[in-house]
């Protein structure tokens, strides 16, 4: 399947309150190299049970993970750049954006492993937060000749979710029909 990406969902284990999921998503043919993803999802209150992680590829959705996991794995094909959003009711939205172009070489046979966690927190009020962009950007460093966080992206502001805009209608004054009808009942009184 030349071009396409495939997704497939695996779970791993179940002990009690911790759940774990396995995904693999394989890019196009051609890339061998993978980023083996070991993430941990932590919560200020309450459970996991309502936390989504949404995996893109290339800007295209590809799966939801959003089985109360509060640990996950992935298997990202090398070549491409993924994003992963984190969200959950009552909470901040996150992205972390993984940028797995690297040279040919790595490409090819490299395989590598990258742990992280993302920390949900409580939005400050009612109503949709997220931030304003990607909380951080991970890509390959060449002089370390493996994945790490890119220390010159600088993470950006909480912003509010801004509600949909309605088109506003034009304002008819409901007192005017009255007022018509008062200046008639006068002028009627005076013939």
């Amino acid at each position: 399947m030349t071009g396409q990406t495939l997704l497939r969902l695996f779970f791993l284990f179940s002990f009690g309150s911790t759940t774990s999921l396995f995904a693999t998503i394989d890019g196009a043919e051609g890339a061998a190299g993978k980023l083996h993803l070991e993430g941990r999802i932590l919560l200020e209150s309450g459970g996991s049970e309502d936390v989504r992680v949404s995996v893109f590829c290339d800007k295209v959705e590809q799966d939801q993970l959003s089985k109360g996991s509060k640990t996950f794995e992935l298997e990202l094909a090398l070549g491409h750049t993924y994003q992963l959003v984190f969200t959950r009711s009552g909470c901040v939205t996150k992205e972390l954006v993984f940028d797995t172009n690297a040279s040919a070489d790595v490409l090819k046979d490299g395989v590598f492993t990258f742990r992280f966690q993302v920390s949900l927190a409580a939005a400050p009020a009612v109503g949709g937060f997220h931030y304003s962009g990607p909380v951080a950007i991970i890509r390959f460093d060449p002089e370390e000749g493996e994945f790490d966080y890119d220390r010159s992206y600088e993470a950006l502001e909480v912003v509010k979710v801004r509600p949909e805009r309605k088109e506003a209608k034009p304002f008819i004054d409901p007192t005017g029909a009255f007022a018509a009808w008062v200046e008639l009942k006068r002028t009627e009184k005076q013939y």
